[in-house]
């Protein structure tokens, strides 16, 4: 090898091409073209295509951008670097397949010097180096009639390993060299004993025998090279597409030869076809896709390419966005933004890959923008960005309104929990007054009916005679029934009640029984107002042990009848979360739910079935991790966001990651588990999601049992989950059972009840209707637990059938509920 001159470079020849194994033929043109501006002989230009064509379709095959080919001339050499974003590799294929292109051992067989280099910013760069040999050189590199050179051995070498086949005829067809790769392309085993221009042209198929003739016929008269593809006809009856390609060259006698190479490029072809339908299918996919997707470029900035919703969303044609910098579609915020990002990427930090927008569009309209981007880089400095855009302005309406609503809830749990602690105390405040009037009530007997005890009580209090006549009275009968003493005094007992029989049965039962407590009586005053009171009333003697009459005091309990109704309002707000109707659409469904303990009606088992108003039936169940109000509170809450999240979407998957989110957000302590489902009531098809909840069971119209899900994490736990979806077809007869843990936890003497019985009973279930499957799993439940369950349990069976009342019903029969719970409350 020469030693390289010190001159400076000719400025370069440059050219770019798509990373698509189609746009190879630009390659070759680009080595012609340079080729012949460096002087080089037919011959080396031949052998600069061949390099410079199997470089650049390495490059494309494992570019992540275009592939960039830059040639310099100097005044003893032509240098080719081929750059592109990726990582250069050797080909190779599995066993039994052809090896596409010709690879490394060709180049440098075929160049005087190969350079590979990894660049920062993720780069390779391929350098070939072809001397710039004059005419007198070319001489003497000539091999000699006798025998191979070096370079030909390498050639020989490079043709063997990478299956391309050469051949070499004269003028008049005559064979001169063949080696065995050429004629295994036509599907010999070995070497025929002989090879003309027919042999080749009988394999060519009929369709391709004019071009191919075409072309040999302008090259003996032209006496120029060629290039092209056609189809031939193995010997074994398969066609494939090969390539050829070749020149005129003077043998060692000085006769006129035809020498070439070929190639078959079937699987190239193959691959090809699959690339350029893979690109069409990925082109129409952008273009149509529910998304604004564009690209920018960093160095105007302005925009590269749009697709069709980006038109449709901003209100402006596809020329005139590619007319405009992206600037003028944010707002000013956003503009800043933007121009901190790009200053970041380019200083070589790596931005956020998401990130939000506010886009104006040609009205005037603002849409919050949630973008995707993927930064293209040269030399680790960002030059372009490839962006997908999603229209997020009615999710964070959303988002804003449930967040208000959160924050209602929120408010208003406080101020409940507020009027319980309330509430609480003034009936902590009525206890220790009831505590302090037994022992008034113990010091009055004590001391034989203590007058000033009497009148210092706040309490009513009266004495009765035998003949239930009062006798005496304090202060507080006064106020109470609005009467002077004078006038209570000597008169029935029974006559300040609205229920005199039940008052004269009272003091009777105290002579009887000689007391009474918690008796209840409504005393109505003067004016006809009513007190609640409970009486306590004993006997009282004289020194001899005579009875004298009854004592009696009434304890006020209207604050404890408030209590109670607060109390009794609560437990139906709780279940009013279970109130779930028996039909929504053609869904046909029964559901259960049993507490633990019966003091909890409600705790953190929850369920639902709900229209979403786009034809698709929603249903859920769940178990939040805890007890009591607060975990009924979390179930109300997990309830309502799905509510929301169904009305925008149809995807469980989603609807689960953006709950979670919500969870996350609200700090929510705990976990949740759900089962979510999406059913299409005309077709039956069912989209459903799990996390963490126990896998529903399907029983089919033929008995069998499946389970719909596998285990996955719960909602609430991490950030930025996703959860799988999957999809099943119900038929009439198909039935399917939602259940919490609480149904399979429940033991008996250490063993579980377990997933095994259940769907043991599921399968053993008869009827068509899911109606009555709930109660009856409840009761193998409760007989195999002896009574006694460990946690709560509800249970949703549902199953497709024709609904069995109108729309119109279905919204009747909810009215005269929520009226019933008003007239209750």
């Amino acid at each position: 090898m020469r030693a390289r001159a010190e001159s400076t470079s000719v400025s370069p020849f440059r050219t770019v091409i798509p990373p698509r194994l189609s746009e190879v033929t630009r390659a070759r043109e680009f080595a012609d073209e340079v080729g012949k501006a460096a002087g080089l002989s037919e011959d080396r230009i031949f052998d600069l295509r061949v390099v410079v064509s199997e470089a650049t379709a390495n490059a494309i095959e494992h570019a992540t951008s275009e592939v960039e080919i830059v040639a310099r001339l100097t005044p003893d050499r032509l240098i080719v670097e081929i750059s592109n974003e990726g990582e250069f590799r050797l080909r190779c294929s599995p066993r039994g397949r052809t090896r596409r292109g010709m690879g490394l051992p060709l180049m440098v067989a075929l160049a005087d010097e190969v350079n590979v280099a990894r660049l920062l910013g993720g780069k390779t760069r391929l350098s070939l180096t072809f001397v710039r040999e004059s005419a007198q050189d070319v001489v003497e590199h000539r091999p000699s009639e006798g025998g191979f050179t070096d370079s030909e051995e390498r050639l020989t070498f490079a043709l063997e390993i990478s299956q391309i086949g050469a051949w070499e005829i004269d003028l008049a067809g005559e064979d001169k060299y063949r080696n065995l790769q050429h004629d295994r392309i036509f599907g010999y085993e070995s070497l025929r004993s002989n090879w003309t221009y027919g042999i080749f042209l009988d394999h060519v198929v009929l369709e391709d025998r004019p071009l191919v003739e075409e072309k040999f016929r302008a090259v003996r008269e032209n006496r120029t090279g060629w290039d092209f593809e056609c189809r031939i006809r193995r010997v074994d009856g398969e066609v494939r597409r090969i390539w050829t390609a070749g020149r005129h060259r003077v043998g060692p006698a000085g006769q006129v030869l035809l020498a070439g190479v070929i190639q078959d490029v079937t699987e190239l072809k193959r691959t090809e076809e699959e690339l350029r339908r893979k690109e069409e299918e990925a082109r129409l996919l952008i273009r149509g896709a529910p998304a604004a997707v564009y690209e920018i470029d960093f160095r105007g900035p302005s925009l590269v390419s749009v697709n069709d919703y980006m038109c449709e969303q901003t209100g402006y044609s596809r020329e005139e966005l590619l007319q405009m910098s992206p600037f003028a579609l944010l707002d000013e915020e956003s503009v800043a933004r933007f121009k901190e990002r790009i200053h970041a990427a380019r200083s070589g930090e790596r931005p956020e890959e998401y990130v939000e927008y506010t886009v104006v569009t040609r009205d005037g309209r603002r849409i919050a923008s949630a973008l995707n981007t993927s930064l293209i880089y040269e030399d680790g400095i960002p030059i372009r960005a490839l962006v997908v855009g999603h229209d997020v302005t009615e999710r964070k309406r959303v988002q804003l309104a449930l967040e208000q609503l959160l924050e209602g809830q929120q408010k208003l749990a406080d101020e409940l929990a507020a009027s319980n602690a309330e509430l609480q105390r003034r009936a902590d405040e009525l206890a220790a007054r009831e505590e302090e009037l037994e022992a008034q009530n113990a010091e009055l007997m004590a001391n034989r009916y203590n007058r000033s005890l009497i009148e210092a009580s706040p309490d009513p209090l009266v004495a009765i005679g035998p003949d239930g006549k009062i006798t005496d009275v304090n202060e507080a009968t006064v106020k109470i029934t609005g009467w002077e003493r004078d006038s209570l005094i000597g008169s029935d007992f029974a006559d300040y009640f609205t229920d005199p029989e039940k008052a004269r049965q009272g003091y009777r039962k105290v002579f009887v029984d000689g007391a009474v407590t918690d008796y209840p009586l409504t005393i109505h005053d003067r004016l006809g107002r009513r007190t609640d009171v409970l009486y306590n009333a004993s006997v009282y003697k004289d020194p001899h042990g005579k009875t004298l009459g009854v004592f009696a005091a009434a304890r006020d309990i209207t604050a404890l009848k408030e209590l109670d109704l607060q109390r009794d309002i609560a437990t139906k707000l709780q279940h009013s979360l279970l109130d779930t109707p028996i039909e929504v659409g053609r869904v046909k469904f029964a559901h259960l739910y049993r507490s633990a303990t019966r003091e909890a009606w409600v705790g953190g088992d929850f369920f639902d079935v709900f229209d979403t108003g786009e034809g698709m039936i929603a249903f859920l169940i769940g178990d939040v991790c805890g007890h009591g109000v607060e975990a009924a509170r979390v179930s109300v809450l997990v309830k309502d966001v799905v509510h929301a999240f169904a009305h925008q979407q149809a995807h469980p998957s989603a609807i689960l990651s953006d709950v979670n989110e919500v969870l996350l957000e609200r700090k929510v302590p705990g976990f949740v588990t759900v089962f979510l489902g999406m059913l299409d009531p005309e077709d039956g098809l069912v989209n459903y999601s799990c996390a963490g909840h126990p896998s529903p069971l399907l029983r089919l119209g033929n008995g069998e049992i499946r389970a719909l899900c596998a285990g996955s994490i719960p909602l609430g736990v991490f950030p930025d989950r996703a959860w799988t979806e999957n999809v099943i077809r119900l038929d009439s007869e198909d039935l399917v059972l939602l259940y919490t843990d609480g149904a399979t936890e429940a033991r008996h003497d250490g063993a579980y009840f377990g997933e095994s019985r259940l769907a043991g009973l599921l399968a053993t279930w008869t009827e068509l209707t899911p109606f009555r499957l709930p109660e009856a799993i409840l009761d193998e439940i409760l007989k195999f637990s002896g009574g006694v369950l460990q946690d709560d349990i509800a249970l949703l069976a549902l199953t497709l059938g024709e609904p069995v009342e109108s729309e119109c019903a279905r919204r009747r029969w909810r009215q005269e509920r929520l009226m019933e719970f008003i007239g209750d409350a």
